[in-house]
């Protein structure tokens, strides 16, 4: 009985530290397992925190990234906002500017014309008058033309016109026109030089837009005239054949330009004063237009000056030759046309304004011509078609009351072979190619000279 209840005390023992040591290893295995989940969720943790501090860092970086680029757009902001009261700034400056060189010259032209309505100039003034009436009336012209140049620059309208021309040829006129110049603003003592380049021959051509060219220059010798009192001027050229280009450049003693002002005197509606006690006319243009116009013939143009000492200002193009014989045409000396070489041609004019057939029957009185007048196309169609043996040229004004010229001349070429000529105001390239899809063969811009209106006359008159 004993030994029963020892026995069942044993087992009841063993049942007990069995039971124990399974729990014990389960529970072991419990821990174990929660550990490694510890040690999973740790590292979980680890690797997320991880991500949290590197997402910090470029959150902070792109923080960073961000307040810099706001910045910057804040500066790029202020500039953009300064150039634009800048700009708003110079362009109310050019606009009162503009209505100063508009009236200047008016005042001088309607001034003397109405002395020689009221018949107040005496004879020997005569010739004096007309001088200030032509000078201020080209200096008018020249300014229209400025402002046109300024439209098709910004519309991309300008069309280069590329031909071959001699250097020495151009740069012997352009000296001839700058004593002129420096005569009219009262510069005579100031000299002109020019600086040939003695490498290349008299010969020596270049094939580009030759009108373009000269209008650089002009615009440049312009500004050298304002500002040079005394001392001289100097234009001249190199050429570069290894490099392929041509070197241009006036060079002056005048008065300089300062450091600051060289960086921005060819901006658009730039005009800088450099004494106050002295006005120059000019739109502040030139430069801007000549910048633009060497730009647009793949050079470029740049100024080196010195205050008080004088300014070089060049103009690089590209050099493209031709052979010789593409000069011939250009370098011939023309016929003179006042000997009355035309005195048996007749020339119709197509002109509702009075006057300007007045200023073409002026223009043509020396060559003998005789011209006939019609103040609208309808009146021009049945002129020429009743007797189209009797004209050798019809000079027919675009804008024309009843018909205009451009319908006029469409039905005088559908009945007959006469040349006719385009008198317009109307100057862009686009403008020109429109009227000139209705037949005309050639045109001349108003306002018309001897010479303009002679050369075109020339290429259809025997």
């Amino acid at each position: 009985m004993i030994l029963l209840v020892i026995g069942s005390i044993g087992l009841v023992f063993y049942v007990r530290m069995r039971g124990a040591r399974r729990r014990e290893i389960l529970l072991r295995e419990t821990v174990r397992s929660r550990t490694a989940d510890l040690l999973e969720a740790n590292e979980e943790l680890k690797v997320k925190s991880e991500q949290i501090v590197s997402q910090n860092q470029e959150l902070e970086l792109h923080r960073q990234n961000l307040e810099q680029l706001v910045q910057q757009r804040t500066h790029d902001l202020e500039l953009a906002k300064e150039r634009a009261e800048q700009s708003d700034s110079l362009k109310s400056a050019f606009l009162a500017n503009m209505s100063h060189e508009i009236r200047t010259p008016l005042n001088a032209i309607l001034g003397f014309s109405s002395l020689l309505v009221a018949d107040a100039v005496s004879k020997e003034e005569m010739p004096g008058v007309a001088g200030i009436i032509q000078n201020n009336g080209e200096a008018l012209l020249q300014l229209i033309n400025d402002i046109l140049d300024v439209s098709l620059i910004e519309a991309n309208q300008i069309e280069l016109n590329r031909t071959a021309f001699s250097i020495f040829e151009l740069l012997t006129q352009l000296q001839s026109e700058l004593t002129v110049l420096l005569h009219a603003h009262d510069r005579s003592n100031v000299a002109v030089l020019i600086d040939f380049d003695s490498q290349v021959g008299h010969g020596f051509s270049m094939v580009a837009d030759s009108r373009r060219v000269r209008q650089v220059f002009l615009n440049l010798m312009g500004n050298a005239v304002k500002f040079t009192s005394s001392g001289r001027i100097t234009l001249g050229f190199r050429v570069n054949q290894q490099a392929q280009n041509v070197l241009f450049f006036v060079k002056d003693t005048g008065v300089g330009i300062d450091p600051e002002n060289v960086d921005v005197i060819f901006d658009r509606f730039r005009k800088i004063e450099f004494n106050q006690s002295e006005v120059h006319r000019g739109t502040g243009l030139g430069l801007s237009i000549s910048k633009n116009l060497v730009e647009l013939m793949g050079g470029k143009i740049w100024v080196e000056s010195e205050r008080d000492v004088g300014s070089v200002f060049y103009f690089e193009l590209p050099l493209e030759q031709s052979p010789d014989e593409a000069l011939i045409e250009s370098s011939r000396e023309q016929k003179d046309l006042t000997d009355g070489c035309w005195h048996d041609q007749v020339v119709l004019v197509a002109e509702d304004e009075e006057s300007n057939f007045l200023v073409i029957q002026a223009l043509l009185k020396s060559t003998q011509i005789t011209i006939e007048w019609v103040a609208n196309g309808q009146l021009a169609v049945e002129r020429v078609v009743a007797n189209p043996l009797r004209y050798g040229l019809v000079l027919m004004d675009v804008k024309l009351p009843v018909m205009n010229g451009n319908d006029a001349t469409r039905l005088i070429k559908k009945e007959c072979h006469i040349p006719v000529v385009a008198q317009t105001a109307f100057a862009t390239a686009g403008e020109i190619n429109e009227f000139m899809k209705y037949g005309y063969d050639d045109y001349v811009l108003k306002p018309l000279d001897f010479k303009s209106l002679t050369g075109v006359m020339k290429k259809f008159l025997t």
